[in-house]
């Protein structure tokens, strides 16, 4: 939410987060982290877009409301309908 990127691993199971635009998905080694990290800080224009992207990405996919329904709807599909 506060527009940051993130670095994550492929285990982290959040793959739409470099879909989104938000970040960007390394293998968890030093060389993997190290060589992502020179290249957004190197990337002034590509940092700032993630950034932006960041924002959005959490604004759309993470608020309160969002997360809640989608656990309703995981957890009780046949009895509660959304929307």
């Amino acid at each position: 939410a506060a527009g940051v990127p993130v670095l994550l691993s492929p285990e982290c199971g959040l793959n739409d987060v470099e879909t989104a635009g938000a970040g960007v998905i390394v293998a968890p080694e030093v060389a993997a982290l190290t060589a992502a990290l020179r290249d957004l800080f190197r990337d002034a224009d590509r940092l700032a877009a993630l950034r932006g992207q960041t924002r959005t990405f959490v604004q759309t996919r993470y608020t309160w409301d969002r997360v809640a329904a989608e656990l309703i709807t995981l957890y009780h599909p046949k009895h509660v309908k959304l929307g």
